[in-house]
């Protein structure tokens, strides 16, 4: 997904914005960066409610054009596995174990409206956690 915000030469985009655009599989990230104008202007018809939805025959054209950095906005990471929990020997309250082990859950990014940013992190990934 790609939505412009006005600029003079160029569109800064927003990728995969909002949960319910992260893959099925669960996991996906929420990446910002800045497109030229000139190849948004080709498809209008990729226009959809404020964003560009944008064709998979033309990405190669769309990462040819991408200006400045990408920026990570958010994470999607799939469930934790039980055997994972369990191997971690942590003692989770039903909830925080119900939210690891759902299909997708928010594991790092900027929190809407706060300013604030955070990053969960698996019994794997955290300094000394277990494989």
């Amino acid at each position: 997904m790609v939505s412009p915000h006005s600029r003079e030469s160029r569109y800064p985009a927003w990728a995969g914005r909002g949960r319910g655009r992260v893959p099925w599989c669960g996991t996906g990230c929420v990446t910002r960066f800045e497109v030229r104008r000139d190849f948004l202007a080709r498809g209008p018809a990729w226009q959809a409610g404020g964003e560009y939805r944008i064709p998979a025959a033309e990405l190669a054209q769309l990462n040819a054009r991408i200006s400045g950095p990408v920026i990570e906005e958010a994470r999607y990471r799939g469930p934790v596995t039980g055997q994972e929990l369990a191997a971690a020997g942590l003692r989770l309250p039903a909830g925080w174990r119900s939210y690891l082990q759902q299909r997708s859950w928010f594991c790092r990014g900027w929190l809407p409206g706060s300013g604030c940013f955070v990053e969960l992190l698996t019994p794997a990934d955290r300094p000394g956690g277990t494989p």
